[in-house]
C-alpha cells in the first residue's frame, strides 16, 4: 500500500511541475506579448512530453529489432515483416517481457533455424517445455495459438534473461518471446 501512495504521489508532482512550467512559460510570453509564443511553447513541451510517453508505453519497430538481436545474436533479416507485437511495461525492477510474431522469407527462416541449432547457448525445446508461455504479452501477440501444436521448432536460452524462438509449421513465421527478469 505504501509503494502504491509514493507512486501516486510521485506521479501527481511530476505532472504537477510539467503543468507548473507550462504555466509560467505561458504568462511569461503573454507579459512579453508574444501571444503566438505563448501557446506554442507550452504546446511544444506537452507534445513532446505526450510523444515520449506514447513511445515508452507502445513501442516502435526499432525497439523489436533489438530485441530480435539480443535474442538471437544476428540483425533482423530485411526480409522481416512484425505482424504482431507488444511489450509489458516494465515494474519496479525494470522487468519486462517482450514478444513479436515475425514473417520472415522462407531463406532466412532456414538460416535462422539452422543457426539456432548450431548455437550452444540456446537448447531445443520439446513440446512440454515451453507449455509455460501463457503471459498476456504472449497470448496479445499470438491469440489462440497453442504453441505444442503450431510450433515445428522451438529454443530458449540456458541463461537468464529468457529468450525463446519458435518456429511456426509455415515455414516462413517465428515467434521471438523474452524476459528481462
Amino acid at each position: 500500500m505504501e509503494l502504491v501512495l509514493l507512486f501516486l504521489f510521485s506521479a501527481l508532482l511530476l505532472v504537477g511541475s510539467i503543468v507548473l512550467v507550462c504555466w509560467a512559460l505561458y504568462h511569461w510570453q503573454r507579459r512579453k506579448g508574444n501571444r503566438r509564443l505563448a501557446l506554442l511553447l507550452p504546446g511544444l513541451l506537452m507534445s513532446g512530453i505526450g510523444y515520449c510517453v506514447h513511445f515508452a508505453i507502445y513501442p516502435n519497430d526499432a525497439f523489436y529489432h533489438d530485441e530480435f538481436r539480443s535474442i538471437t545474436g544476428v540483425p533482423l533479416p530485411a526480409s522481416a515483416d512484425i505482424q504482431r507485437k507488444d511489450a509489458s511495461y516494465p515494474d519496479q525492477h525494470g522487468a519486462y517481457a517482450a514478444c513479436a510474431r515475425i514473417r520472415l522469407a522462407p531463406a532466412d527462416y532456414t538460416n535462422l533455424l539452422l543457426r539456432l541449432r548450431r548455437d550452444t547457448t540456446f537448447q531445443s525445446l520439446s513440446s512440454p517445455k515451453f507449455l509455460f508461455i501463457h503471459s498476456d504479452t504472449f497470448e496479445y501477440v499470438n491469440p489462440g495459438v497453442d504453441v505444442k501444436l503450431t510450433c515445428s521448432a522451438a529454443y530458449s536460452s540456458i541463461y537468464r534473461p529468457y529468450k525463446f524462438v519458435g518456429f511456426l509449421r509455415d515455414g516462413k513465421t517465428i515467434i521471438i518471446y523474452r524476459t528481462s527478469s
